[in-house]
């Protein structure tokens, strides 16, 4: 049986084509509703179209870019319906991953979550690298509570289009960045310790803080 080697490679520029442009997207280098030109961006990449489209396809599916007619795109931007949207989802979900998490205390999620929150301390002044340790965060105490489901849903959630919002708030708002690792610190050792309603209420306060710096208007 003969092995054809052609879709590997396609799949491989797609996915390559994926995540520099979504690495772009969330690092601001390309801005909230500029337009994707595909021949441009394909002269830029060194690829076709057919893999860019199904690039811009995989972006839109994770709420990062808008597709038009006639095969346009744009970044997606961030209304404030979208943001509350997304953190009155996470104020449902993640304080419940608290709680089971608490009752579970898995050994290995545990560690995994500890080792998680200290991963923003040890970040240093790489935004990209503290806003991946805060995701990581998020996505070990969904997974903490030992419910494939649940952190799926989480997981989606970080995935979409605030994501690149929550990246460029820490650009401008290093205190809340200061406090978003102490508030997972502390979120991590009542989980720990086996207090679920401790533990909600932390993340619930974590979430409505977050919001709160999240829509604030930003200062000139």
């Amino acid at each position: 049986m003969s092995v054809g080697l052609a879709p590997l490679e396609t799949r491989s520029l797609v996915d390559q084509a994926h995540q520099q442009l979504r690495t772009m997207i969330m690092g601001g280098q390309i801005a909230p509703r500029e337009e994707l030109r595909q021949e441009l961006l394909a002269q830029k990449l060194g690829i076709s179209r057919t893999p860019l489209r199904e690039a811009l396809n995989r972006l839109a599916s994770e709420g990062l870019v808008e597709l038009r007619p006639r095969r346009s795109a744009v970044v997606a931007e961030l209304t404030r319906a979208d943001a509350e949207a997304d953190y009155e989802a996470r104020r449902i979900l993640e304080p419940a991953a608290a709680r089971l998490a608490s009752a579970r205390r898995d050994p290995v999620a545990l560690a995994a979550l500890a080792a998680a929150a200290r991963s923003a301390g040890e970040a240093g002044g790489d935004l990209t690298l503290q806003f991946e340790a805060s995701r990581a965060f998020h996505h070990a105490l969904a997974a903490a509570a030992g419910n494939r489901h649940l952190t799926r849903f989480v997981d989606e959630l970080w995935s979409g289009r605030v994501a690149p919002y929550v990246h460029a708030r820490q650009a401008r708002l290093p205190d809340r960045l200061r406090r978003d690792r102490e508030e997972h610190t502390e979120i991590a050792r009542l989980v720990a310790a086996g207090d679920g309603e401790g533990a909600a209420r932390a993340v619930e306060a974590h979430l409505e803080a977050a919001l709160t710096a999240l829509l604030a208007p930003t200062k000139a």
